[in-house]
Parts: C-alpha cells; sequence; structure tokens
C-alpha cells in the first residue's frame, strides 16, 4: 500500500485516492490486488514534483531538495525566514513521524500534526493550493488503512522500492484536460 501511495506521485496523468481498506482484496499473508474505484485526481504537476521531491529530500537525506519542494507545494514562502522555513521542515518532519523503517500509523497522530501546520500556515497568510484537498484524502485513507491493518511499516523502503520503480517507467507528458 505504501508503494501505491509513493509510486502514484510519479503518475502525471493522475492518482487514485482512495486507499481504504475495501480498495484491496488480500490473496496471501503478503499479497494484495488493489482495486481502485474512480475515485482519482490529476494533481497540478508543480504541486505533484513538489512532493516528490519533499520525499525524496527526506528519505535521500538532501535537505536543499526538501526545501524546493516545500516551496512548489506552497507550504514555505521565499520571503520566510531561516526560522519560518525550519518551523514548517520541522511540523512536516513530525508529520512524516518516527522512525522510517517501523513506523506505525495513527489517524490521531496524522490529524494533530495536520492541524498544527495549518495553524502555522493560516497564522502567516498562506493560503494552499486545492491539492491539498485531494493529498489529504489520498493519506487520510493509507493512514487509516494501515492503522486497521496495525504493526510498523518500512516506509523508507516503501518509498525507496516506488521511486526505483517509476524511473523504469518511460517519461510521460500530463494530458492537458
Amino acid at each position: 500500500m505504501l508503494e501505491i501511495y509513493f509510486g502514484q506521485l510519479y503518475c502525471p496523468q493522475g492518482l487514485f485516492l482512495d486507499l481504504r481498506a475495501r480498495r484491496f482484496l488480500q490473496t496471501d499473508e503478503s499479497h494484495f490486488i488493489f482495486q481502485p474505484n474512480g475515485l482519482w485526481v490529476a494533481l497540478k504537476n508543480n504541486f505533484r514534483m513538489g512532493m516528490i521531491e519533499i520525499y525524496e529530500g527526506y528519505y535521500l537525506k538532501k535537505p536543499e531538495l526538501m526545501r524546493s519542494g516545500l516551496l512548489k507545494v506552497g507550504l514555505i514562502r521565499s520571503d520566510f525566514t531561516d526560522q519560518q522555513a525550519a518551523e514548517v521542515e520541522s511540523m512536516l518532519l513530525s508529520h512524516i513521524g518516527g522512525d522510517p523503517k517501523a513506523q506505525e500509523f495513527r489517524v490521531k497522530n496524522f490529524t494533530a500534526s495536520f492541524e498544527r501546520l495549518f495553524q502555522f500556515l493560516l497564522k502567516n497568510k498562506i493560503s494552499l493550493s486545492p491539492d491539498f484537498l485531494y493529498l489529504g484524502v489520498y493519506l487520510a485513507g493509507l493512514y487509516m488503512h494501515l492503522e486497521e491493518l496495525g504493526g510498523r511499516y518500512d516506509v523508507e523502503a516503501a518509498y525507496l522500492s516506488a521511486r526505483s520503480r517509476a524511473q523504469l517507467l518511460e517519461p510521460t507528458v500530463a494530458p492537458e484536460w
């Protein structure tokens, strides 16, 4: 599920938003079949690439790339002080959270960290892209599903696997709608 979450970010044509448990059929202990419904969205390319840069910066330990991603998705502005940008980065790292090799998923932690982030954004008069609404739905479904399954997950390995698979694909151009 985590590989699907990350992997779909690499698809410029769009992604299926609903990652709740009912969208997956378990075939055995470690295999699932993703059965998406028609709930999908094509994120704006700059936003989608910003999300990729945030994860890339975090998992590959490239803070400058993470900051570039934060600028692209609109969580920080170019006029922010280093302290303001660092505050957003800290909140985001708290949201991504914990040990990337053994992360637990709890919906209440997800909503609490997003609330802190949105309070900061309101205080600093930052208006967000509508793509954040879709991202919120996407993440909420993922968190609900993984919390239901329980356990800890190697999120870093899932990201690196999805990234590796995406690099094997032919580059594609997002359609104009």
